[in-house]
């Protein structure tokens, strides 16, 4: 659907807004392969990681927050809700749901 007030996406041009590093210290390979990435409305950033086999999460100002091991390369994700994603594994040929952690809450004592 075309908006009058939007250029036709053809007409478009992409704009380098900033670049930052996805490799981390726990990564097995040199090499990072991002095959996908996920802007969530958050403002975190979810990207796959074929090469290392991972979910990789970074927060505001590209921060790394966290990555979450896959049982395979991963090719792409997709958002399914505030709290979980959706990750395709094609070697294995299973799509796998990972819940994503939104906050953590402190107590003084312990939780039992």
């Amino acid at each position: 659907m075309n908006r009058p007030d939007k250029p036709p996406l053809k007409e478009g041009k992409a704009v380098k807004i900033s670049e930052f590093s996805v490799k981390e210290s726990g990564d097995t390979n040199d090499v990072c392969h991002i095959s996908d990435i996920l802007h969530l409305k958050d403002c975190r950033i979810l990207m796959v990681d074929k090469s290392n086999s991972k979910l990789k999460i970074f927060g505001q100002g590209h921060k790394y927050q966290e990555d979450i091991p896959l049982q395979g390369g991963p090719w792409s994700v997709c958002f399914l809700s505030d709290t979980e994603s959706a990750v395709t594994i094609p070697d294995h040929k299973t799509i796998q749901i990972k819940m994503l952690k939104i906050r953590d809450i402190r107590t003084r004592l312990q939780c039992c």
